[in-house]
């Protein structure tokens, strides 16, 4: 029971940190994305101004992008989406270790949680299916876009198996992700957490508002993206706290045990 409880409290630690990582990474992501855009595009963004002010201060800008800078354009922003890829593939692998790590020293302690380390799994195969696709239409997308109209229907072929691809990932991911969830609620459940079952349900809603409002009402988009944020938040703190509450748990057996 005491093993059980170290074990326990390890693997909430570790799915604790695999959160962490993957918000670093996010962030960092976004920020690379923002900064080698705007590098890629000022260059090579010709502005031509003319300002009106009248009585109501209005100011009118016309700017025009020369057609001889559209291919370095491009091929400059397929080159910052490599970059961005690049850091994301990164992060992803440390915080798959930690998944990994977390997900198995709580299938020892506990057989029930195997289904999220088997989520885990499924989870790494789609998304390295949809990591490929991506990666095999890029360049392929980047030349025809470049070359006109007639290369572009040379491609069609290839988007089509790439898009078959990417669905079949696409499943595994959603599969994985809820298996993953399970695993999360049955660790809540165990530990009298509010905060992990709290996090999911968010999560939950947060998929329903976007798949049901999201295009048709932007401000939705919105809302359930800060309950995407908090519901993280919730997470990790709840992890955090099973993780304390496992290990007050093995303490309290060991002490339990010991000869007086």
């Amino acid at each position: 029971m005491q093993n059980n409880a170290k074990l326990i409290s390890k693997g909430a630690r570790m799915l604790m940190w695999s959160m962490l990582v993957a918000v670093i990474g996010s962030v960092v992501s976004g920020i690379v994305l923002v900064y080698m855009l705007l590098i890629k595009l000022i260059p090579y963004l010709s502005f031509s101004s003319n300002y009106y002010i009248n009585s109501t201060s209005y100011l009118n800008t016309t700017s025009t992008l020369p057609p001889s800078t559209v291919p370095t354009l491009i091929s400059g922003i397929a080159g910052v989406l490599y970059i961005v890829i690049g850091i994301a593939v990164v992060f992803g692998v440390v915080e798959l270790v930690f998944q990994w790590m977390g997900w198995s020293s709580l299938k020892t302690a506990d057989s029930r949680y195997a289904i999220g380390r088997r989520g885990l799994i499924l989870v790494v195969v789609g998304a390295v299916f949809a990591l490929v696709s991506f990666m095999a239409l890029l360049p392929e997308l980047t030349s025809a876009v470049l070359q006109g109209s007639s290369a572009l229907t040379s491609v069609l072929p290839l988007i089509a198996g790439i898009g078959i691809l990417s669905f079949v990932g696409a499943i595994l991911i959603i599969v994985g992700v809820i298996m993953l969830y399970i695993g999360l609620w049955r660790l809540g459940s165990s530990y009298n957490n509010r905060m992990i079952k709290v996090s999911i349900i968010l999560v939950i809603v947060d998929v329903v508002l976007s798949a049901i409002f999201g295009v048709l009402l932007p401000a939705v988009t919105s809302v359930a993206s800060l309950l995407g944020i908090a519901s993280t938040i919730l997470l990790i703190i709840g992890l955090h706290r099973v993780s304390a509450a496992a290990s007050s748990q093995a303490t309290s057996n060991a002490s339990e045990v010991s000869p007086q």
